[in-house]
């Protein structure tokens, strides 16, 4: 898959810094599944990636990351086979320079600034967690913590999990992945009583050409269009620990902007035209880790986020008053099997880690047990992301899941994980031959991961 970045520069930079690298890391990564869900697929994945860190002084650095991967997959009998065939194809998830250090100028107490391809999680972690071409330039002062951020991601590859608009689906970016461009600005107050507050707003631009997208005032239905996914979003929340061994969090997001709506209209020949419907959808989410002992620890993860009646699709499809329908930048991961977009939708966690041998660090007593148990429901009539869901259905129960994973640390580098996801949709709320066809959908997961 392609990046964006020039072949020769890229040879440049790694060959710059590998001359004068001071750390390097290298990762090998192997993994096989098998699944049934609505068809049966299975697949294979062998990786490889290359970390490069070059110290610029006490608090400057140039750090570059790049992946190679080959996989196999097969689909309902249709198989494909992809690999990087040149230079051209290597994934590079990160290259940037960097400076972090204090300043004692107007009270300022730390600085950092970093250009390039770098990693981006917003303050919520549940708008973008992925990474953008840009900047991140972050200010801390003794009343708090000040982070902007600019960036694009049309340079990233096309599986990068930009959430797609219609129009993204129907036309694609070729190796590429949706255009937007990227803004945040977040506020972080200082850790008081073991807790700290934030504020943010970030948004998204739709960069893709405007003969691509469906203009207002138009009266015909086009099907393989729809309108631009700029939007924004106001955030708050907070983090810390109200007692020892007990961590929490909680946070809300007001979604703003304008949705492309098709709507009825008595002086359009069809009856309907296409017009910009003011959006207003929000988001909750509250998580919590306790850990008893060195052994057990427990966790909690709740979202619930609101959906719109009226919509014809998950993306752009409002057909009345207002655009209700949350969406994120970016597909955040739930189960291993049902991994929903959250619009629409109430989801709860409950989440058990176990070690049973914590002395054990290296060798087949260092296994650690992980499970989690899901509950999914529709919170609402309307669309949800996910196929076989019927958007005339009225709020209910859509299913429930239980993923189990066993880890094992063979080596100091090397570690062995064994995962099983087992989802069982619930008829009412789903299509009734959609349940018949897959009544419980599961997906067995073994990976093999070295890092040197």
């Amino acid at each position: 898959m392609k990046t964006g970045i020039p072949a020769p520069f890229g040879i440049l930079l790694l060959v710059a810094s590998g001359l004068s690298a001071q750390s390097f890391d290298l990762g090998l990564d192997s993994s096989a599944s098998y699944s049934q869900t609505a068809v049966t697929s299975a697949s294979a994945t062998q990786s490889l990636s290359l970390g490069l860190m070059l110290p610029l002084g006490r608090n400057a650095r140039i750090v570059s990351r790049t992946a190679a991967s080959a996989s196999y997959s097969n689909t309902a009998g249709s198989s494909s086979l992809s690999y990087p065939g040149s230079l051209g194809g290597i994934d590079i998830p990160e290259l940037s320079i960097s400076f972090a250090g204090p300043v004692q100028e107007q009270e300022l107490d730390f600085l950092s600034f970093a250009l390039g391809r770098l990693p981006y999680i917003d303050s919520t972690a549940y708008l973008f967690a992925y990474r953008i071409d840009g900047m991140i330039l972050g200010a801390t002062w003794p009343l708090g913590t000040l982070r902007t951020v600019l960036g694009y991601t049309g340079f990233m590859p096309s599986s990068a999990p930009i959430v797609p608009s219609t129009a993204d689906s129907s036309f694609g970016s070729g190796d590429f992945a949706p255009p937007r461009a990227v803004s945040s600005f977040s506020f972080r107050t200082p850790r008081v009583l073991g807790h700290e507050v934030y504020l943010a707003f970030t948004s998204q631009a739709d960069m893709r050409e405007k003969s691509q997208l469906v203009p207002e005032y138009e009266t015909v239905f086009d099907s393989q269009s729809g309108g631009s996914a700029s939007s924004g979003y106001l955030s708050t929340g907070f983090s810390g620990s109200p007692l020892a061994g007990l961590t929490w969090s909680g946070f809300g997001i007001y979604q703003v902007g304008r949705r492309l709506s098709y709507i009825e209209d008595s002086s359009s020949a069809t009856g309907y035209s296409y017009r910009y419907s003011p959006l207003r959808a929000w988001l909750f989410g509250a998580q919590a880790r306790y850990s008893l002992n060195p052994l057990l620890s427990l966790s909690f993860r709740g979202l619930v986020a609101s959906g719109d009646a009226d919509s014809s699709n998950s993306s752009d499809g409002n057909t009345e008053g207002d655009a209700t329908l949350f969406l994120p930048m970016t597909r955040g991961s739930t189960g291993l099997v049902f991994s929903p977009l959250p619009g629409n939708l109430t989801q709860l966690e409950l989440g058990l880690s176990f070690k049973p041998f914590p002395a054990e660090r290296i060798g087949l007593l260092s296994v650690q047990l992980a499970s989690s148990t899901f509950g999914f429901a529709k919170n609402a009539v309307g669309p949800v992301s996910e196929a076989g869901i019927l958007p005339a259905a009225q709020a209910g129960l859509l299913g429930f899941e239980q993923d189990f994973s066993i880890s094992v640390r063979l080596l100091s580098d090397t570690t062995l994980t064994t995962s099983l996801g087992a989802f069982m949709p619930l008829a009412g709320v789903y299509d009734q031959g959609y349940v018949d066809a897959s009544p419980y959908q599961y997906l067995v997961r073994v990976g093999l991961s070295i890092a040197l």
